[in-house]
Order: C-alpha cells, then structure tokens, then sequence
C-alpha cells in the first residue's frame, strides 16, 4: 500500500556549508545527535574528505563542484530496499544533467553517472538506524582533474559554460523529491525501467577488475533486485558488488 506524502518536502531545511569534511559523515552525526529531519540537505561549497564506492576518496577541487547529502527517513519511502533508492536517486540526477547537456548521459551499475564513456558524478548512499544517507558528487565547472582518475568530466567541458553548483544542488533536490512522489504513486517497476533504458554499457563489452583478475564481460541486464547480470565466456551470471570497470576515456 502506497504510503502518503512525506511529512516534510525534501530540500525543506537546505544547508550550505562554506567546507566539510563528507557530507555524508555530518549526516550521520545529525542522526546520532538526533537533530535529522526528513528531507534536510547538506551542500558544501569545498568537500575535503569526500568517499566514493568501494572505499575509494572522492577527489574535487574546491568550490568548483557540487557535493551534497539528502538525509531520508527509511519510514516516509514507498519501501526499504536499498537498490530501489539507489534507482530513485540516480535517475533523478540523470534527468537533470540531461537537460543540461541535452543528451548522452547515462548511469554506470550500481550509481555512478556518466556522460558518454565519462565520470560526470557519482552516488554513495549508506544506511544509519532508520535512515538512509544520499551522497551526491558531481563535477561542475572544474576542467583539470587529478592524473589518477582515469575518465573524468566536467559540466563546464562539456557545454563551455560555467555553472552555479548550488542552483544544480536544488534542482536535483526538487527532481528526487518529485521522483519519490512518482515512486509512492505508480510503484517502482516504471523507475526500474527507466534505469534499465539508461544503463551505461548495456550489449557491449568491457575490461573489468573481479576479486584482483582482470577480464571481459559483457553487460546484458540488471535484474528487479539489484545484481548486474553478465556474460563471461559465455556463461551468465549475477554480481551484486565488487566488480571494478576499467574504462578509460
């Protein structure tokens, strides 16, 4: 049973923070302190010690990008699974950065976004008690990036203009917050299939890092829970986590 609207708009209570550490550690200290309401946000304009999938750090120049946090209150969504909110929350960045760069951007499994083969952004959501964490990082008009990183992309390069990290920090907000409206009223198979039309890669083949070993997959489908179905040698199979993309632009 679809459950009503949240108590509080998402974006309500919107805090910019001139530095932070991880947005996502001062959420979770909201929630410990008990001070979290549904809905808050947390923006930075220079995040020092951001943290992205599989521990990695999220590097970013400062007051260049957008770093964010939306705090959610596991109660007030349409249902617990975790992949569910990840689909919620990436598609709901995806459509606003394709309204900006009119076209080619796509969400790399589990959550990262992509512009063509590119890292435009990423998403890191983690759980605490009964809330869940939205991290959201996106390069905005930074144009030179670490050597380390192998495929990143700015907004700024790819449509020449400069733009106002926090404009796009409200924008995603109010897109998740109608996003979530759209997933207590029509369920969330309708989202799973827009995530499906996004999927970076999909039919085609990549170099991957598994477990230390270096392969090639090919990348068929995500199934309803979450696990990327792949072709190895022929064989299909399932992964849930651990598979590292080696893709270079």
């Amino acid at each position: 049973m679809a459950l009503p609207p949240p108590e509080n708009t998402i974006g309500s209570r919107f805090t910019e923070l001139q530095q932070a550490g991880s947005t996502n550690n001062l959420a979770r200290e909201q929630i410990e302190e008990g001070r979290a309401r549904h809905g808050d946000v947390l923006f930075t304009r220079n995040q020092t010690a951001g943290r992205g999938q599989m521990g990695k750090s999220w590097l970013s120049a400062p007051n260049q990008n957008l770093a964010m946090t939306i705090l959610l209150e596991t109660a007030q969504l349409p249902d617990t699974r975790p992949f569910h909110l990840s689909v919620c929350s990436a598609l709901c960045c995806q459509h606003v950065l394709t309204e900006i760069t009119c076209g080619d951007n796509q969400i790399k499994w589990p959550n990262d976004l992509y512009w063509k083969n590119r890292k435009l952004g990423g998403l890191l959501i983690e759980s605490s008690s009964s809330w869940q964490i939205v991290g959201i990082g996106i390069n905005v008009n930074q144009t030179t990036f670490d050597t380390s990183l192998p495929n990143p992309v700015s907004l700024r390069q790819i449509t020449g203009k400069e733009l106002d990290p926090k404009t796009l920090a409200q924008r995603i907000t109010n897109a998740l917050n109608e996003q979530i409206h759209a997933w207590l009223r029509d369920g969330f198979h309708p989202l799973l299939k827009q995530y499906r039309n996004q999927l970076f890669g999909k039919d085609a083949s990549f170099t991957v890092r598994e477990n230390g070993k270096e392969k090639v997959i090919r990348i068929l489908d995500v199934e309803d829970e979450g696990a990327l179905l792949i072709e190895e040698e022929g064989v299909q199979r399932s992964i849930v986590s651990g598979l590292e993309w080696i893709i270079r632009s």
